[in-house]
């Protein structure tokens, strides 16, 4: 996994989104509270946020009263959620750790890996590896949520170069993007050329990743392999059930026995 450089981090929120400080929509957490206070054996206010990025899930569940860690590789992203949190007026509760290397049995209550972070794993031994981790450190009863997006959904973005302007806040962000499929592998590449105008000044930043594509059925066997139980998969953030490959992104669920 190729670490964001500290230029691509200040701006991830507007390369990634288009919004300059993007945060969890209402229907996204929603979704996350009803795991939390329904679908959960045990209240879940004690939250892990794996790969928490800019703190797109990791501010908005800590302004709700959970007390939300969260752990990621790069230490300039981490840097970005400290700031978010510090001006919305929350104690950042942050760690640079990867989730592999996550060890902290039975002490979370949920824990949530969004935005495709799991599939940063590439081999499939080491995706069950992780959710066995995530597994670890649940208390009994608690639960985990991971999303991941849907490129079978999306098939007519791929194989494709394209060029497009996220403005916001006064800044700017022109990106050229260039992606790979394989579907010998199921790894999908993405290269990022991004120029970013801020404040008269302008500077670029790249960035390469490469994902492993799962399967709605792909991704349910590994939570069966790492031990949850009760899993469910839907389509997005929402409460249907998903049609073979329809949706935006794909959310799984699992208890920890």
């Amino acid at each position: 996994m190729s670490i964001y450089s500290e230029e691509f981090a200040r701006y991830y929120d507007l390369i990634l989104y288009g919004r300059d400080g993007f945060y969890a929509s209402e229907k996204e957490l929603e979704f996350v509270e009803w795991v939390f206070n329904e679908y959960t054996d045990i209240p879940a206010r004690v939250v892990l946020d794996a790969g928490c990025g800019t703190g797109r899930f990791t501010v908005p569940l800590a302004a709700k009263g959970c007390a939300v860690t969260g752990i990621d590789t790069s230490s300039a992203m981490l840097d970005i959620c400290r700031k978010k949190l510090e001006l919305a007026g929350l104690e950042p509760d942050l760690a640079k750790t990867g989730i592999h290397e996550l060890d902290a049995p039975e002490f979370f209550e949920a824990v949530i890996c969004i935005d495709s972070v799991l599939n940063y794993r590439l081999e499939p031994d080491r995706i069950v590896d992780v959710l066995k981790r995530f597994n670890r450190a649940l208390l009994p009863g608690g639960a985990v949520v991971v999303e991941m997006w849907n490129l079978f959904a999306n098939m007519h973005l791929v194989n494709k170069e394209r060029k497009y302007v996220n403005e916001d806040s006064g800044k700017r962000a022109e990106i050229r993007e260039k992606n790979v499929y394989d579907p010998a592998s199921s790894i999908f590449k993405v290269d990022l050329d991004v120029a970013i105008t801020d404040g008269g000044k302008t500077m670029t930043a790249g960035h390469t990743e490469s994902f492993k594509i799962m399967k709605f059925h792909e991704i349910m066997r590994y939570m069966n392999d790492a031990g949850f139980a009760d899993i469910r998969a839907f389509s997005g953030f929402g409460f249907e059930e998903p049609v073979q490959e329809e949706g935006e992104s794909m959310v799984i669920i699992g208890k920890k026995k």
